[in-house]
């Protein structure tokens, strides 16, 4: 009755693993939920003929926590990650005389038949008596196992712990892992038999492996040393491939063989879907994952945690505003982005980083508190143009948005009104009519003042004839230099209503003054001049102590010569064309001159003589 039950048995597993040679799979390797509330999902799969799914001809499904998706779901990109196969060689001492054969079917995989070098990575490991020992490490290349079988690698002397062999493999298999989610395969070459086992069972194997996304294929070895428990050793080894999506094959058989590599290798393309969250909110839910057109393709299996206190960004421009014409796209164009940043636990926290991308690359710094109202100029292309906000909140969670996509044609300028800057409230124009209204306000005051005060006048016309100059100074092209080692000129309206007697910081100092000489000029002037106040304007306006009128390459207020006692130093009045000194250019803070210095500005060329 007992061999009866074992037969049955027997012929049961078999005929179970016969049909499941080339099962079809379909599992999920991969989930991201940065972009909420989209989600992306990474699938691998192959059909029931042992090739890699067409993706591109199937109708996805996914049952997101109950509700059924079946629109906008999008093929992401196409990826060819490579697989990862770890061959574990169980060599007892029976199986010597199939050396060569094992040596030569390992050796028939990583080949350019079914390994792609420096894509898919290879690594071999061989049962002893307490775990799996490594005999060659990850490698992409076909030569590093032939000569690991040049070298050669002989059988245990003794008994082997094939299960807490497996079972180190697969604690180890994180680490093992070239990158995170490589399609691996445990590819077990054994008798099947386990003689030494102390902490791990079939059972704990096969769980641990549909953890950790391991496909275990079997290689039975015949074992001339095994009579009864032969049988016994295919059967576990059968329903270790069968039970975690694996093929199992004998050495003897080289079909077979053909479609375990076959099946390592359609791994190595996977595919990134996205959809939408229906509804967002905290929690991990169950998601499922099938193709409509392909029902005897197993449905896969995943989650999706959504952590409460989880950033989401989101671009809030309507569809309607997505399309539109420009007639130059040539500069930036200035543009309202509107945007939100909230959180699923409705706490409010602050926002550290934020930037707009513009197709894939970063265009824009965004101050976090301006990011309900983002204004910048965005440098546009004809075509599709794709936004998206990317924000890294106080507690370093990185939130992006889901894309969006304008789409600009040539034609007039037709930018949607949500779009365009001036949509939102003048706060600075407002700002430049109240300074407008302030100065109108100063000078009214100035005008009915000095009408009050006619003595003021009387002294301001004093001043006027001294320096042989207008009430208000001549517009220069750029602001003063502002020095701490000198005092200067303040606005003559503050000097008149402050200070009615005559300026003495521009009259002549004591004798002994140096002279500039003029050694070039665009303008018609005289070999010489003193330097006869300790203030000495040189510029083209007819206003200055030394003037190039007829000198366009001259600012208005170009220079100053300072005196400080007995030293004199020059400061360039921010002009156009810069001052130098003996081709050195004068700093913000002056320089000091000395007798001989050559002096340039524009086309005027002076020497300093003292």
């Amino acid at each position: 009755m007992k061999r009866l039950f074992a037969t049955l048995l027997v012929l049961s597993l078999f005929v179970t693993t016969i049909f499941a040679q080339d099962a079809a799979y379909l599992e999920v390797t991969q989930t991201d939920i940065s972009r909420l509330p989209n989600v992306e999902l990474t699938l691998l799969g192959q059909d029931d003929a042992g090739r890699p799914i067409d993706f591109s001809n199937e109708l996805i499904l996914i049952n997101h926590d109950g509700t059924l998706i079946d629109e906008n779901i999008d093929v992401v990109e196409m990826q060819d990650t490579g697989t990862f196969a770890i061959f574990l060689l169980d060599l007892t001492p029976g199986v010597q005389p199939r050396m060569g054969e094992i040596a030569s079917s390992v050796r028939q995989y990583a080949s350019a038949d079914f390994m792609r070098e420096q894509v898919d990575s290879v690594a071999v490991f061989q049962a002893d008596e307490v775990g799996a020992v490594e005999r060659q490490a990850s490698t992409v290349f076909y030569n590093d196992i032939t000569n690991l079988f040049s070298i050669g690698v002989a059988p245990a002397a003794g008994a082997t712990a094939l299960y807490d062999s497996i079972g180190d493999l697969l604690a180890r298999v994180d680490q093992l892992r070239p990158y995170p989610n490589a399609p691996t395969h445990l590819i077990v070459y054994s008798d099947g038999t386990d003689a030494i086992s102390t902490q791990t069972t079939p059972e704990t194997l096969i769980a641990r492996a549909q953890e950790k996304n391991v496909v275990i294929d079997a290689v039975w070895l015949d074992n001339e040393d095994l009579t009864f428990s032969a049988e016994d050793g295919r059967n576990f080894m059968q329903s270790l491939a069968e039970q975690t999506g694996g093929v199992f094959a004998a050495l003897s058989e080289s079909a077979e063989l053909s479609n375990v590599w076959n099946q390592i290798g359609s791994g190595g393309q996977q595919v990134v879907i996205r959809y939408t969250i229906p509804e967002l909110r905290a929690g991990t839910v169950n998601v499922e994952v099938r193709l409509a057109n392909s029902p005897q393709i197993p449905v896969a299996l995943t989650t999706v945690s959504v952590p409460a206190g989880l950033p989401t960004a989101s671009l809030l421009i309507s569809e309607e505003s997505r399309e539109f014409t420009l007639a130059s796209v040539d500069e930036p164009i200035n543009m309202r982005l509107p945007a939100s940043v909230t959180w699923l636990d409705e706490q409010v926290r602050s926002v550290n980083q934020a930037q707009i991308w513009l197709n894939g690359q970063p265009v824009l710094d965004v101050d976090s508190a301006e990011i309900d109202q983002i204004v910048a100029d965005v440098p546009l292309i004809f075509g599709n143009n794709v936004l998206k906000l990317i924000i890294v909140d106080e507690l370093g969670q990185q939130a992006q948005s889901p894309d969006v996509t304008l789409t600009v044609s040539q034609g007039e300028d037709a930018l949607p009104s949500e779009l365009r800057t001036g949509g939102s409230f003048p706060w600075r124009l407002i700002g430049y009519v109240l300074l407008c209204l302030v100065i109108i306000g100063l000078l009214a005051y100035l005008y009915f003042y000095l009408r009050a005060n006619p003595a003021k006048i009387s002294g301001v016309r004093e001043r006027v004839a001294q320096r042989g100059s207008t009430i208000l100074p001549p517009a220069v092209d750029s602001a003063p230099n502002p020095s701490a080692q000198r005092a200067k000129v303040e606005a003559p309206t503050v000097a008149v209503a402050a200070e009615p007697e005559v300026d003495n910081t521009r009259y002549m100092p004591p004798a002994g003054q140096p002279t500039l000489e003029i050694l070039d000029s665009l303008s018609k002037m005289p070999t010489s001049v003193l330097i006869n106040r300790s203030e000495f304007l040189i510029g083209r306006s007819s206003t200055v102590d030394l003037a190039f009128t007829d000198d366009p390459t001259v600012s208005r207020i170009h220079a100053t010569v300072v005196q400080d006692g007995k030293i004199y130093r020059i400061y360039d009045e921010q002009s156009t064309s810069g001052t130098y000194v003996n081709d050195k250019q004068v700093p913000e803070y002056g320089l000091q001159l000395a007798n001989g210095d050559e002096i340039h500005m524009g086309a005027v060329h002076l020497r300093f003589k003292q």
